[in-house]
């Protein structure tokens, strides 16, 4: 996913980094149960992704309120990375359950 934010195009990567970014900024272990989790996690990914960028949190959301498809495309964004993990949930729980069989 691409957003430009003060003239800059950034590409938005889900990466441990901005995992990291969003743990220290909540004070909290990771999570995107709620809707601030979702726009924090936003912002995690883009100090992640663009360290250099001078962005506050609250001009982030001004910039979602004034333009609400950047959340919709986000979300939507986050939904294809979990179903992505999820891959890979799936083939660890098969490779457990072959290795129990094989015992």
């Amino acid at each position: 996913m691409k957003l430009t934010i003060k003239g800059k195009e950034i590409e938005l990567k889900y990466t441990i980094r901005a995992i990291i970014v969003f743990e220290k900024i909540a004070n909290k272990a990771f999570t995107t149960n709620s809707v601030t989790d979702i726009y924090l996690f936003l912002y995690s990914i883009i100090l992640a992704n663009e360290p250099t960028l001078n962005l506050t949190f609250d001009e982030l959301i001004d910039m979602c309120d004034e333009n609400p498809a950047i959340i919709k495309d986000f979300n939507r964004f986050l939904q294809d990375e979990y179903k992505k993990q999820a891959i890979f949930d799936d083939n660890e729980t098969a490779d457990t359950q072959t290795s129990k069989k094989k015992v």
